[in-house]
């Protein structure tokens, strides 16, 4: 069953008009969710620059802005390792030490436990950065909703 979807898939894409297809076969994701996620990481690098900023240095600071949300002073970094964050330990401290060295998070403790938490100015650019989101158009349109 699946080569022949796949065959039928091969043959509407080379012989029917997007319109047709896409009423056909809708996509399993919203319209402009690609043109959404490039606007995104757009605005990202607009406020927090392109140095030393990659994925898991997002994970991190969406963590810690949520904990400083709900009122918690600082988080152990072993925390941050049981979140799913896709490196290693060691990866993660040198995350902390980029986004330290840019102001972001303040580290505190010991070797033994290792704290961070965002810093004044990571939580002002957090909080600029997420307020400009609930504002922003987007080229396509907002996504619709799933059914």
């Amino acid at each position: 069953m699946t080569a022949l979807r796949r065959a039928l898939g091969d043959l509407v894409a080379r012989h029917l008009p997007a319109r047709a297809r896409a009423l056909l076969f809708p996509p399993r994701y919203p319209p402009g969710a690609a043109a959404r996620l490039y606007c995104e990481r757009r605005r990202r690098q607009k406020w927090f620059g392109t140095r030393s900023f990659w994925e898991p240095s997002w994970d991190i600071l969406l963590y810690l802005f949520d904990a400083w949300e709900t009122g918690v002073a600082s988080v152990p970094v072993g925390q941050l390792a049981a979140l799913g964050i896709a490196v290693s330990s060691d990866s993660i401290e040198r995350w902390l030490l980029a986004l330290a060295a840019q102001d972001y998070v303040e580290l505190s403790g010991d070797a033994e436990r290792l704290c961070v938490r965002l810093s004044a100015h990571g939580v002002a650019t957090m909080a600029r950065y997420l307020e400009e989101g609930s504002r922003v158009r987007y080229p396509l349109g907002e996504p619709a909703a799933r059914p």
